[in-house]
């Protein structure tokens, strides 16, 4: 049974219809993808460098340091380590030097003598250096942050 001349006209319409909507979704898809020297990642890491910078110049070169913050999230800690490599940022309250990695609206006073912790210095942007009291470490010596963010003992 053959079909009459119209339907073969409807199909061959609709056919073409198909395949230029096709081509058409295929060519905004081609011109709407970036290329790959134009991505330009909502660079974290980057971020997190430029937040610890003070800090950084202000810690010694080597050494490990603890880390206390106001997030929840384990994302936080690791872009602080990745910020402040080759010191070593372990988890924990229990070292000399702790860096404090807190949202801008943290109050400061709360923190002041938290888990015989003192508040060094506030870096601007969350970022904070505490000290452990003397009196609750004794290998801990006061110290002092001078103008250009570099430790001195204190004598």
């Amino acid at each position: 049974m053959r079909q009459s001349p119209s339907s073969d006209r409807r199909f061959a319409v609709a056919g073409a219809i198909f395949i230029v909507c096709s081509l058409l979704s295929s060519v905004r898809v081609l011109t709407e993808t970036p290329t790959p020297s134009s991505r330009h990642a909502d660079n974290v890491a980057e971020r997190s460098d430029w937040r610890f910078a003070a800090l950084k110049t202000a810690l010694p070169k080597q050494g490990i340091v603890g880390y206390m913050g106001s997030s929840s999230s384990p994302a936080d800690y690791y872009l602080a380590q990745y910020a402040l490599a080759p010191v070593v940022v372990d988890n924990s309250t229990d070292h000399p030097w702790v860096v404090g990695n807190f949202t801008d609206s943290v109050p400061v006073a709360p923190l002041k003598d938290w888990n015989g912790l003192e508040l060094v210095k506030d870096f601007g942007k969350g970022v904070m250096l505490f000290a452990r009291h003397p009196a609750t470490s004794s290998q801990v010596k006061p110290a002092q942050v001078d103008s250009a963010h570099a430790y001195k003992d204190a004598k």
